[in-house]
């Protein structure tokens, strides 16, 4: 046989090769994927109306929802309801997508106390699946005024087809059982009730001066009341005045807690900043940082909210994007909290005394989340298998060891720093 024959034959013998394994490889996925048809875990089940599919951000499609695999309690049928996208990069930019589920009638959703509105996180960008769950497990633990979002794995199926394992958890929004700001207020109040977020994207998402303003260098979104809520400019110059007073505390030198505590939950600020830090949170600098108000109140900083970027970074198992280090600093950065920090000895001495007493409870939130591995093992394998089929390294497992251990060390660092 000559040498270019032979070669030819190597090649033909390891192109087979190749192809007999991804084969191999492909009826291994196949035959796991329909294996783990029942992982334990709640399921909601979306069927649109004519199988319409779900689009947009802003426009519901009419559907009906029932809950399935969960206590009997917690379980129904065919409630009526409308579903629509939500998110901005997760909605953009990923397949798997979030939805937001608004019910004709207020709705328990596993035991949650009823409301219309129900948020359903597609954690794609997380491959541990534990970082919102996480958050809001700390917030949970220290037991805070400030409202925290439910959170409860589901495996989701829209018109008959799976679609994932997600978490379901609250709209952040101004209701009972939320953030609980809703008032009545009239025509003539300027005081009026607030729920705010630091929203970087605000300035590409609505009007200056209708729907959000500026403040410090950074754009503040009016959640609530919208405009169509407020009776005048000035009930809207309150809000923005209210901001501003707060970003001026907080950026004195050394401002004292008593200066503070007339216009802020001293407790909640306090508190919302250990577990943005504990988890590494960059996102603090520029968005979903939520903060809320009564007519008659304080300010109340929180929920807590959205952490895919958080802990070892927005790509798990990618080396691109990871956190490597998580004794680099505060993530911090020219906000409310770095100045406070900074500048007021008391507000430090504050922090440092809550973080004694919550320490323990951050590492027990931690421990409640290993405690689950067991529970979602089997729908987080599925999930991987749907969705990041392609990815041969890797696992749920090793994302969460991954993610939990970067908090652990993240947190004995903070303790040798507060």
């Amino acid at each position: 046989m000559d040498k270019k024959k032979l070669i030819l034959r190597i090649v033909l013998i390891s192109l087979a090769a190749i192809l007999a394994v991804g084969v191999i490889w492909g009826l291994v996925l196949l035959i796991e994927y329909h294996t783990l048809d029942d992982t334990g875990l709640p399921r909601i089940e979306v069927t649109t109306a004519g199988g319409a599919e779900i689009l947009s951000k802003e426009d519901y499609v009419d559907c009906t929802v029932t809950v399935s695999g969960a206590e009997a309690e917690f379980c129904f049928e065919n409630a009526e309801a409308g579903i629509r996208g939500r998110g901005n990069d997760t909605w953009t930019h990923y397949p798997k997508k979030p939805y937001r589920i608004k019910f004709e009638e207020k709705t328990s959703m596993l035991g949650e106390k009823k409301n219309k509105s129900w948020v359903l996180l597609a954690l794609y960008n997380d491959f541990s699946l534990t970082k919102d769950r996480l958050a809001f497990g700390m917030a949970d633990a220290l037991e805070g005024d400030a409202f925290v979002p439910s959170y409860h794995y589901v495996e989701l199926y829209l018109n008959g087809e799976y679609n994932g394992i997600y978490l379901l958890t609250d709209q952040v929004d101004e209701n009972k059982g939320r953030t609980e700001v809703k008032e009545d207020f009239e025509e003539t109040d300027v005081a009026v009730p607030f729920l705010v977020e630091l929203d970087s994207r605000a300035p590409s998402e609505g009007v200056e001066g209708v729907d959000w303003f500026w403040v410090g260098g950074h754009s503040y979104a009016v959640k609530y009341p919208e405009a169509d809520e407020r009776y005048t400019d000035e009930q809207f110059k309150y809000i923005e005045n209210y901001v501003k007073k707060v970003d001026e505390l907080c950026r004195r030198e050394n401002v004292t807690v008593a200066e503070l505590a007339e216009y802020i939950d001293v407790q909640s600020f306090i508190d919302f900043y250990l577990i943005q830090e504990a988890m590494g949170q960059p996102e603090i600098n520029w968005k979903s940082v939520y903060m809320s108000k009564t007519k008659d109140g304080k300010m109340i900083m929180g929920p807590v909210w959205d952490f895919d970027w958080a802990a070892t970074g927005p790509y798990v198992g990618s080396e691109a994007g990871k956190y490597e280090d998580m004794t680099d600093g505060f993530r911090s950065q020219d906000n409310w909290f770095d100045a406070l920090y900074k500048g007021s000895a008391e507000f430090r001495a504050a922090l440092s005394a809550r973080w004694s007493e919550v320490h323990p409870k951050l590492l027990a939130a931690i421990g409640q989340v290993e405690a689950e591995r067991d529970l979602i093992t089997r729908a987080a394998r599925r999930d991987r298998l749907h969705w990041h089929w392609y990815r041969l390294g890797g696992s749920y497992e090793s994302a969460l060891d991954d993610t939990l251990e970067w908090c652990r060390a993240r947190i004995t660092w903070m303790d040798s720093v507060l």
